[in-house]
């Protein structure tokens, strides 16, 4: 039987977030969860609403990358245990250390 994923388990999972920034994790469907990187210091006069960029979709128990803020990519990146290893920022662009590659 398959455990539904729920907004407190992502949040469990979340690597902790940069100084000045919090996250803000919202079901959008029964089945996805979308997490945005909130700055919570930043103040803009063009508009009263947060500024924030998107940081993951969670789709069951796994980790896509967001394609824009609105559609995540068709594959998986990690499963949601290993959440807390990926970049505090977003997971878009996850970076390659070609040294530790090669030493691997």
């Amino acid at each position: 039987m398959k455990v539904q994923t729920t907004v407190k388990m992502v949040v469990e999972n979340l690597p902790s977030p940069p100084e000045g920034y919090s996250y803000d994790v919202q079901r959008v469907t029964p089945q996805v969860i979308k997490v945005y990187l909130c700055h919570d210091e930043a103040n803009y006069s063009y508009t009263t609403e947060p500024i924030r960029s998107i940081h993951s979709f969670i789709k069951r128990d796994m980790v896509f990358m967001p394609r824009n803020s609105e559609k995540m990519r068709v594959s998986s990146l990690c499963h949601l245990s290993e959440l807390r290893n990926q970049s505090s920022w977003s997971v878009i662009n996850q970076p390659t250390n070609t040294l530790i590659d090669l030493l691997s």
